[in-house]
This record gives structure tokens, sequence and C-alpha cells, in this order.
């Protein structure tokens, strides 16, 4: 087990968590209010928002960015920024709308994992991986002292032998950091769990070929399912493997990557549907939709709604396809995708000729024997939670040596 997951070595501030502590890059790519309010918000302080790029930003000014992202991390690094070292697992506890989610701070070897589907390995990629997207993420992520993950894998606990364990012991455990998150993320608590053994054991069960027998009816390698970040882990494996071509060591910190592992079957976990807003929507575009039957009613923001056949990831994928084709066609000028039907609804209302199509929800206790089944779900087929739900950077790594 310990060729999969390593202890990882973590650094954070000492204070100030509520303003060095911002929502995933991925997010409010639409909203560039939301990144002015946070930018407020911050002010002079020490941040996470110095050190992430956020995609809301992409296209404008990406070189210069990325510099002062580097040269940033560095002075943290330098600097007593990030004088806080644990060199353990670390258990997150976050709240959020009423809801509780369990997760543990884990590094991957980057080794075990693999984005193609279909492929037999400890980590896998639940949806198709764009490969035009790695290049600018390995541009930014090449010559970064640090790595801060939003990350999130899954694990297939039916019995909560890993994580639940943890939480029911976390009294015994030093406190990390204890924070409200800025823009309505909820909570944020962070336990450090003194016997790491304890996790390696459970782990071992549940990558045990009689567990694996017992849940898909085969054995198999597979043990975590990346339910969020596949594109950042992707980068992370790229630019190990371009460092593995130069001639790096074995065991260079690059070689791991830093994620939060959460069990699927968390209450305080909910799969979310990833909605799709169209741009620049042709009449040709919308009649083809319109033209499409079944016994399940869609709702479309800025549209007459639609009728549509199959389960939730046929759906996505028969949507997906279309849109995609449209996009050949020029009967789309581009597609974004976002959490929240508050979202799509503000996003459509602000830019005209834009249709949003509100998506089907997948049922997660179907996760893992469709990836091992079917290879990859459609892409954006899912999300864990709503946008202000979604994982914080908190911790960093370190990835240089």
């Amino acid at each position: 087990m310990k060729n999969i997951v390593k202890v990882p070595e973590i650094f954070l501030p000492e204070k100030d968590y509520y303003e060095w502590a911002v929502v995933a890059c991925d997010q409010f790519t639409s909203e560039p209010k939301y990144w002015e309010e946070l930018e407020k918000l911050v002010g002079d302080k020490p941040s996470t928002l110095r050190i992430t790029f956020p995609e809301a930003y992409l296209g404008k000014g990406d070189d210069e960015r990325i510099e002062n992202i580097n040269k940033t991390m560095q002075e943290y690094v330098d600097s007593s920024v990030l004088s806080k070292k644990i060199n353990s697992f670390i258990l997150v506890e976050r709240e959020s709308e009423g809801k509780k989610r369990i997760g543990l701070m884990i590094a991957i070897d980057l080794e075990t994992y693999d984005w193609t589907p279909f492929s037999d390995v400890p980590v896998k990629a639940t949806e198709g991986t764009i490969l035009s997207r790695i290049p600018p993420r390995v541009k930014i992520r090449e010559n970064a002292p640090l790595e801060l993950p939003h990350v999130m894998l899954l694990c297939d606990d039916r019995e909560g032998i890993l994580l639940d364990a943890l939480y029911k012991k976390r009294s015994e455990y030093e406190i990390a950091y204890d924070t409200e998150l800025n823009m309505g993320g909820g909570h944020l608590r962070g336990y450090i769990v003194s016997d790491e053994e304890e996790v390696y054991k459970a782990l071992e069960i549940l990558n045990s070929k009689a567990e694996k027998e017992k849940k898909y009816g085969r054995d198999t390698a597979f043990l975590f399912a990346v339910g969020d970040g596949n594109h950042s882990l992707a980068t992370a494996k790229t630019c190990w493997e371009n460092l593995k071509k130069a001639g790096a060591r074995e065991d260079h910190p690059a070689r791991y990557a830093l994620c939060e592992l959460v069990n699927v079957y968390d209450k305080g976990l909910f799969f979310e549907p990833i909605h799709r807003v169209l741009f620049d929507v042709s009449e040709e575009f919308k009649n083809k939709l319109s033209a499409l039957e079944g016994e399940r009613e869609l709702v479309c923001v800025g549209a007459d709604n639609i009728k549509v056949s199959g389960s939730a990831p046929e759906i996505i994928k028969t949507l997906q396809n279309m849109i995609e084709e449209g996009i050949k066609l020029n009967q789309i000028g581009e597609v974004d995708y976002v959490h929240g039907e508050k979202s799509v609804r503000e996003v459509v209302g602000a830019h005209k000729n834009s249709m949003g199509i509100l998506m089907p929800t997948i049922k997660k206790d179907e996760l893992f024997a469709f990836v091992l089944d079917k290879g990859v779900l459609p892409k954006k087929a899912f999300s864990m939670g709503e946008a202000n739900e979604k994982r914080y950077y908190m911790e960093t790594r370190k990835i240089k040596e």
C-alpha cells in the first residue's frame, strides 16, 4: 500500500486562514465579480489566491500571471508565511450548507495513476481527459515550487473502515487549522492523524482481493476514483513524466501529488450535475434540441425545455456530443460548464443569445462499477457539491528539490 499512498509533508501558515484559503481555480469561471470581490477581501494578506491561477483569468496576460505566481510561491517558501510543517495525514472536516464532509489529505504515487479508460491501475479517472487542456496547466506547474491541490479522490468504503473510523477518534488528534471559509464556503477544520499505520491497515483491507471480488465480482487494481480535479492530476502526471525523461531521481517530490481522499458513501458528499451554458446559440441548434424525443424533461434556461431518453450518463453523452458537433458547425460560439442552477440563470441573463441546459444527476453508488465496465463517464458528468462547496486550497506541498 505504501507504494500507492505516501504520508505527505504539508506546509501551512500559522494564522489568517480566512484570507489564505480560496476556492478551486476552476470555479466561477463566468462570474468575474466573484473573483473581484475575493480580491478585495484578501487585500495584501498572504493567500492562495496569489499562488493559483483562477481560470476566469485564462487568456488575459497568462505568462505574466504565471511568473508572478511562481515568484510569490518562492517568497512564501523563503519567508515565514509557510512556517507550519506537518509530516502526517490530515483528517479534513468540511461543513457547508448544513452538510459535513470528511476527507483525508494523502500523497499518491503518480506511477499508480492513469487517465486511459480501462487501464487496470489503482488510481483511475472517472471522466474523459481532454489532452488539449493539459499543456496550459503544465506551463503553470512545471516551474512551481509548490502544489496546492483541489484533487479529490474517492474510495469505495461501504462499511466506513477508514474515514469514519478516523473521524470517531478525532478528539485524540491535534488541530492543524480551524477556520471559517470566505465567500460562503462554510467551515474547515483539520486534524493531524497521529497513527499512520491505522490508515494503511484500513487501505490494505479496501485494496484486498476479497474486498474487490465482493464489490465488483472480480479482482482489480482499481482503488481510488478521481472525483474532482482530474486534469490537475493529469498535469502532475505529465510534469513527472517530463522530469523522468530529464533524469530525475526516483524519489523526486514531483513523483507524488497531494490529494484529498473522500468516501464516496460519505453522507455529506452529494453528486451534483454540471450544467451547460451555451453562448451565441443559433436557431438551427435550438431546433435540433427541440427535435429530441423522450420521457424525461430537462429544464432549459433561455430556451424551451427539451425531452430526452436514457440513463443520466447516456443523456449527458447524447447532449455533449450534440454540443461539440454544434461548436464545429458554428451553431454554438462556445460552452461553459457551470455549477448550480442559480449561476446558470445569472450567466444566461448576462449574455445575449445564450441558453442553459440543466443536466441530470448521476447516482454515486454506480460510479465505481460504471468506470470499471464502461471506462469513463461522459465529459463533465457530475460535480461533488455546488461551486461554493468545492475544495478550498489550504495545504501546500513542495514539489521542487
